[in-house]
């Protein structure tokens, strides 16, 4: 007699079939496939870029490269053992692409065998992950044929996703023989005030990465000659400067020297006394000028900041004066320094202008948009308390304003009436400079994150500020093998949708809380009025003194109603946030299972 097999139990056994094959292909996978990608996203995040491989096209001698992993140690953490596996096929990707050049050896340093005394002797860091002391080794070092050593101490999975350009930037590094000579001559606190190396801040980022990358040369602010074998020259905030000093930046450029000059209408940085700067006699005679005016752009591009500390405010108001700079609107997408640039924040920013007569090239290198237009400084300083301020704006300018540019051709002496053999009045071939309106973007909080990991500071950048500079004194300096690698990750990702949303609510009440505000600083004003008796407020009248408490009790009400209009509109802007969560976590799986039941009844499939 025959059994028939259950109806119940088929699904048990091709979910099981499904599991069992699941498995056996991803093992399968893992096994032929190590190394070998298939990259879906958006900016090809997981393939090589073009920097790395003029980077190792250009290697000259051999490299060994040697990854660091306690494999057994790493058991129980799927976080590290998914960036390990990722980081060896990285590596063999690397090492297939050198053509020989890169030899890689993946080592496990075991507890006290020779394999940790090399990790420990070669500065990769073991992470006690109990309380035993038990310790995980993952870092990286690359080593040429003179023991000269660049070393990663530990692959931390809070920069995976700029892995690629700090195994590059180590192979960059070792591939230099020299590094290029970077003269800084900067009237900003670039290395730290007292009170902030005291609080542990440290040194500006931007500074400790020209100092890691290059051969840095800080320059005295009184400086009477820049040293011959400075290759870029970097001008930060010039203000009051000497003519001894800028007699020497005039010579530098005559001899052909390269230049970066920061310049800036206002500087929002505390530690500095003259908030301008311009280098105005030098940039007018090499046909540039610094316009004494601020740019403001669009509202859809403007940083949130916080408006005072009025409890009148409505909170964040999007300050127009602090530009968030996105590709390919702002970014000259033609031009190799700023090709990669994802985006850039400057917060009050001046702007470029080429003078007509100056037989010069200038080519803009950041710009604006359409939408941009200028403001005065006394109304950008003004609405440092109230940033909606900046919203009513005048008609928008009609070309892009330029931000920032390289200058080209032969340029004159500034300093016309010197003589002497050792002066120089022009250049002898074209020289070339690039001018930036804006100091303010290269301090740390406008763009990068400094976090504390494993004994050692951790850069990770939210915009391409940094790397801009980088950039552009690796371009004057004639190296451009990273200039594809610091601007892959940093691209701003916003959501558009949820960013007009909100700002259609706040714009629903900005009307009603100005109308509040005015009826507030009338009351605060009466009140002000009757307390200015030189008798004080003990000897007002009794009308005085109702008018006096009629004012009190208008102010607090009025103080009450903001409060109130602005939980309401965090209160919008949460529940926004509320309906994306319940598509995205409800709906979406609830038509996942809909499909799933669905589709196979509409095809016409039927359970066996």
């Amino acid at each position: 007699m025959m059994h028939r097999r259950s109806d119940s139990a088929s699904p048990l056994y091709l979910m099981l079939l499904a599991v069992i094959i699941f498995v056996t292909v991803n093992l399968v996978a893992n096994r032929l496939l190590e190394g070998h990608r298939l990259d879906l996203t958006e900016h090809h995040l997981y393939t090589l870029s073009e920097g790395t491989k003029q980077v190792l096209s250009a290697l000259d001698e051999p490299l060994t490269v040697r990854m660091f992993y306690t494999e057994k140690t790493a058991n129980g953490y799927p976080a590290i053992q998914n960036y390990a596996q990722r980081i060896k096929g990285l590596l063999k990707e690397y090492a297939a692409l050198s053509q020989g050049k890169l030899r890689l050896e993946i080592i496990n340093p075991e507890p006290f065998s020779e394999a940790e005394d090399l990790a420990v002797s070669q500065g990769v860091r073991g992470v006690a992950i109990d309380t035993a002391g038990k310790k995980l080794f993952f870092g990286l070092t690359i080593s040429n044929a003179l023991d000269n050593t660049q070393t990663l101490a530990f692959l931390t999975p809070d920069r995976q996703a700029f892995i690629e350009y700090d195994i590059t930037r180590l192979i960059d590094r070792l591939r230099q023989a020299k590094r290029s000579k970077v003269g800084l001559l900067s009237w900003l606190p670039m290395r730290g005030t007292t009170q902030s190396l005291m609080a542990g801040k440290g040194p500006w980022a931007i500074y400790e990465q020209m100092d890691e990358f290059f051969d840095l040369d800080v320059l005295k602010v009184d400086v009477t000659e820049i040293p011959k074998d400075v290759n870029v020259l970097v001008v930060a905030h010039p203000s009051l400067v000497s003519d001894q000093t800028l007699y020497a930046i005039d010579q530098f450029m005559m001899r052909g020297g390269s230049a970066i000059f920061l310049v800036d209408p206002y500087t929002e940085v505390e530690d500095v006394a003259e908030k301008r700067s311009s280098l105005e006699p030098l940039l007018s005679r090499w046909g540039v000028r610094l316009d004494e005016q601020f740019v403001a752009g669009d509202v859809e591009a403007a940083i949130q900041v916080a408006a005072g500390e009025d409890v009148s405010s409505l909170g964040a108001a999007p300050n127009i004066s602090w530009l968030l700079l996105k590709k390919p609107v702002n970014f000259n997408q033609r031009d190799v320094l700023t090709a990669q640039l994802n985006t850039m924040v400057m917060p009050s920013v001046g702007i470029v202008e080429p003078l007509e007569e100056a037989a010069v090239k200038l080519t803009p290198l950041i710009t604006t948009g359409e939408a941009a237009f200028l403001v005065d400084k006394e109304k950008l300083l003004f609405s440092r308390e109230n940033p909606s301020l900046l919203l009513e704006r005048p008609t928008p300018s009609e070309n892009p304003l330029t931000l920032a540019a390289r200058v080209e051709g032969i340029f004159k002496s500034a300093f016309s009436d010197k003589t002497g053999k050792e002066h120089l009045a022009r250049t002898q071939k074209p020289g070339r400079f690039i001018v930036v309106a804006d100091t303010d973007f290269l301090r740390d909080g406008f763009w990068v994150q400094k976090q504390q990991a494993f004994g050692a500071t951790l850069l990770t950048p939210s915009s391409d500020n940094g790397a801009f500079l980088l950039n552009a004194i690796d371009y004057l300096s004639g190296d451009s093998g990273l200039l594809s690698l610091r601007t892959r990750t940093t691209e701003d990702r916003r959501f558009v949708v949820v960013d007009r949303l909100r700002r259609a609510a706040e714009e629903r009440f900005r009307d009603k809380e100005e109308s509040l505000r005015q009826r507030l600083r009338e009351a605060e004003a009466q009140i002000a009025e009757l307390q200015s008796d030189e008798n004080g407020a003990a000897f007002l009248t009794q009308e005085q003194q109702k008018q006096l408490d009629s004012f009190r009790d208008v102010m607090v009400d009025t103080r009450r109603e903001l409060r109130q209009l602005q939980y309401t509109l965090r209160q919008e802007i949460e529940a926004l946030g509320t309906r994306l969560k319940l598509i995205h976590v409800g709906l979406i799986p609830l038509f996942v299972l809909f499909a799933g039941f669905w589709l196979p009844r509409r095809l016409g499939m039927k359970r066996s």
